[in-house]
């Protein structure tokens, strides 16, 4: 789905509201959407995405009460800051933002591997076709989705972190749940 983050018409954020939660890196959020640009309470946040999705949707990403502007030094730098809060007025942002950040690992899955292709062609090259890869966990379980090459770690029946290496879900799910 196509959205854009600039040229926003921002009084639609009006009476948004927290409607769920993305873990992911703050790197990661910047390489799908950008560079931060959203409206935030500067006391509270420390970086906001707010986005427009081309069926009208809008979404914002933010963090809340965990980063420095709001703890001071003893805050986290937006690095470290793995919970990222989405508002919408509707389920349906989180939805949007799960979509697109899926469409930004296709996306940068098939640029890497056309990128392979040019350096040397393999005896035989396989294409995964399939756009999403639908998986679920038990507790605690960390899986490999190799046509996005990132891991996924579940909780409660449902993907609750995605992050770039095992070792970082693992650790993730441990500091959360006690995994």
């Amino acid at each position: 789905m196509k959205f854009k983050t600039q040229n926003i018409d921002y009084s639609k954020f009006n009476g948004t509201h927290y409607v769920g939660l993305i873990n992911t890196d703050y790197s990661i959020l910047c390489e799908a959407f950008g560079a931060p640009c959203g409206l935030m309470d500067e006391l509270k946040s420390d970086a906001a995405w707010d986005i427009e999705f081309s069926d009208g949707t809008i979404a914002s990403i933010y963090n809340y009460k965990d980063g420095k502007n709001y703890n001071g030094p003893s805050g986290r730098s937006l690095e470290y800051i793995e919970e990222w809060h989405i508002g919408g007025n509707s389920r349906r942002a989180e939805i949007l933002v799960e979509k697109a950040l899926e469409d930004y690992w296709t996306k940068k899955q098939k640029q890497e591997a056309k990128a392979k292709t040019k350096e040397a062609v393999p005896a035989k090259t396989t294409t995964n076709t399939s756009s999403r890869q639908k998986v679920t966990g038990a507790d605690g379980d960390v899986v490999f989705l190799e046509n996005r090459k990132m891991f996924v770690g579940f909780w409660g029946g449902k993907r609750v972190v995605i992050k770039r290496t095992e070792a970082q879900c693992r650790a993730w799910l441990t500091k959360t749940y006690g995994a």
